[in-house]
């Protein structure tokens, strides 16, 4: 074969093989680039029924237009090959994403991937065709966020029965293959729906479902049974027992992903990040002694007095490990396996009873003395209870028992930069890191950490990675708007902290700062105090007027609009919830706004 002799295309590389030909980067005569796919001619006794399955290919590629599908562009037959010529996507398959992955994907990143494959097979099923041989490796990912569904050698119509070669072998990849394809039963759209069974799969637990397999949270504690019930329901033998349609499959994913849990993950690094730095998280109630946090640079751009634990108020009783049940009869009422107690601590751990959550982690980790899950969930917990030394030891043991848990790491670095030890901090983040580079909570703190100790541009990098990892994260705008705040970029740092509450709505702490920026910023055209007043009233709203920052920074948007009675009212009622540290600077404001209102008295002209 001389692949050099297909006409109008210059042939540059070869992308890779398959079972029936090589595809090949070309480039057409107006220089942009294409892929083609050859069949050769000379290879194999069977040339005739894969000549007969290349033609099948081609056809079905033709009759389809669909933005998740590669189309062909031309097609013909020289003497040496037959080729088809179809679009270039820029970018790895499915399968080279995967195995450049450290952990398994997040199930918020794997649902819109799933999104994109099944809009392609509803394109398919509703042509009433079958494409048969599903697999990460006929997945496209282009590098500008394209998905391309390809490699259509085997699909069939509906009314077809199983293809199988001339030496009885099948056709298809086995490990991706539903059951009743190679039992060589009728198919149709249910065969396609186990194979995107067996894809979220893998890309959720990271491995593949083989023989007697396990749920995926087995392999992947973040995931919970909603998620494991739905996966398990695609994979039935049964075409029956299966969804209606692979769409079904993929919207289940997805709700069982977005009902309410307290997960491992991405959501134990926000609840660290809640006590650690006073940041109200989305979903996540706001904290009763919130009013005892320090974290907010009000009236001055100093980052100095950013962190300070809220935990402090936790009832002494808290502060001590529960007790194990020490009778049979106690025994007997808490041995209700370990799911019982999993559930029960995220239960208490959501509605912030740390006390109680302990208690029930406690008994959970007697029951899975060999699992790492119990202990750094129980780790969280030590920490918000400031039990600094049982949380370490927990990780540690969590450690040993799985040197890559997920955030296992990160959460013990954040437990070193409460305890003030920055450097051991951003190295357990930075390893974290190395696991998963793209965890939005990690580089978040971990650009958090350096923007504390003075490193703006390291700060920015991470900040602008967590970003780009989920722009959503609310956090890591916040931050990046306190980077800016110290360099003089005000305008930046609004449309930062603008963005911030966007992402989260529900959290006080942007709110103020904007506010706050907006009644003191040192460029005087970005000053509007009503847009400052409003803000902090909704901060105000959400603390539910407990928090001495808010309050404060309400203060000064009234001091800002000349509403002097207002300002100092204001004052007043956060001098009643602030802690010490924060009344010397709050009696300063109150005087400065007491001598304004003596000089207007004494200069009633004054404006």
């Amino acid at each position: 074969m001389d692949p050099a002799h297909i006409p109008g295309y210059d042939l540059i590389e070869t992308l890779g093989h398959g079972g029936m030909g090589t595809v090949y980067l070309g480039r057409c005569p107006d220089g942009h680039p294409v892929a083609i796919k050859v069949l050769s001619k000379g290879e194999g006794v069977d040339l005739s029924s894969r000549r007969l399955r290349f033609q099948r290919e081609i056809q079905i590629l033709k009759s389809l237009t669909h933005p998740n599908i590669v189309s062909v562009t031309d097609h013909g037959s020289t003497p040496w090959v037959d080729y088809y010529v179809m679009e270039y996507v820029d970018g790895v398959s499915l399968r080279e994403f995967l195995d450049g992955l450290r952990t398994p994907l997040n199930p918020d990143k794997c649902v819109p991937i799933l999104r994109d494959i099944t809009r392609a097979l509803e394109c398919l099923h509703q042509a009433g065709i079958v494409h048969r041989d599903l697999k990460p490796e006929n997945i496209l990912l282009g590098k500008n966020g394209d998905l391309k569904v390809t490699d259509f050698g085997i699909s069939s119509l509906v009314e077809e029965i199983g293809l199988q070669t001339a030496t009885g072998h099948f056709l298809g990849t086995l490990d991706y293959m539903a059951p009743e394809q190679r039992a060589r039963l009728p198919l149709d759209g249910r065969a396609d729906q186990y194979s995107m069974a067996v894809i979220a799969y893998e890309m959720l637990a990271g491995k593949r479902p083989l023989g007697r397999f396990k749920p995926p949270s087995h392999h992947n504690p973040r995931l919970g049974q909603q998620l494991d019930s739905v996966l398990l329901k695609g994979l039935e033998e049964d075409p029956d027992d299966r969804f209606g349609t692979v769409s079904e499959l993929v919207d289940e994913i997805s709700n069982a992903n977005s009902r309410p849990k307290i997960r491992i993950g991405i959501k134990i690094l926000s609840i660290a990040t809640i006590a650690l730095i006073g940041t109200i998280a989305v979903g996540v109630p706001v904290r009763r002694d919130l009013a005892k946090s320090n974290d907010l640079p009000i009236n001055n751009y100093s980052e100095k007095n950013y962190i300070e634990d809220p935990t402090d108020s936790l009832p002494a009783k808290a502060k001590a490990l529960p007790e194990e049940p020490t009778t049979e009869k106690e025994r007997s009422k808490t041995d209700r396996g370990p799911t019982y107690f999993l559930d029960l601590a995220r239960d208490h751990a959501a509605k912030l009873r740390t006390e109680d959550s302990i208690r029930a982690y406690t008994e959970l980790v007697r029951l899975a003395p060999d699992e790492a899950l119990p202990l750094v969930e129980r780790a969280d917990q030590f920490r918000q209870a400031r039990l600094h030394d049982e949380a370490l030891a927990d990780l540690e043991k969590a450690l040993s028992l799985d040197p890559t848990f997920p955030n296992a790491r990160a959460l013990r670095g954040m437990i070193y930069a409460q305890l003030g030890d920055s450097s051991r901090a951003i190295f357990d983040l930075t390893a974290e890191l190395d696991q998963d580079p793209t965890n939005p909570a990690a580089l978040t703190n971990r650009g958090w950490l350096y923007f504390k100790s003075g490193k703006s541009a390291e700060a920015t990098a991470d900040l602008n990675q967590s970003i780009a990892a989920d722009p959503a994260f609310g956090l890591a705008y916040q931050y990046r708007a306190l980077v800016s705040m110290r360099e003089s970029r005000f305008a930046q740092a609004m449309e930062d902290f603008r963005q911030a509450i966007k992402c989260s709505p529900t959290n006080p702490y942007p709110h103020t700062l904007l506010s706050s920026l907006l009644s003191t910023c040192k460029n005087r055209d970005l000053r509007n105090g009503e847009l400052a007043r409003i803000h902090a009233m909704r901060a105000c709203e959400l603390t539910q007027e407990k928090n001495a920052q808010c309050l404060q920074a309400l203060s000064a948007a009234y001091a800002e609009l000349n509403q002097l009675d207002e300002a100092i009212e204001t004052c007043q009622k956060a001098l009643k919830v602030a802690h010490p540290a924060q009344k010397t600077v709050i009696t300063r404001q109150l005087k400065g706004y007491e001598k304004r209102v003596a000089r207007k008295e004494d200069f009633p002209d004054e404006s």
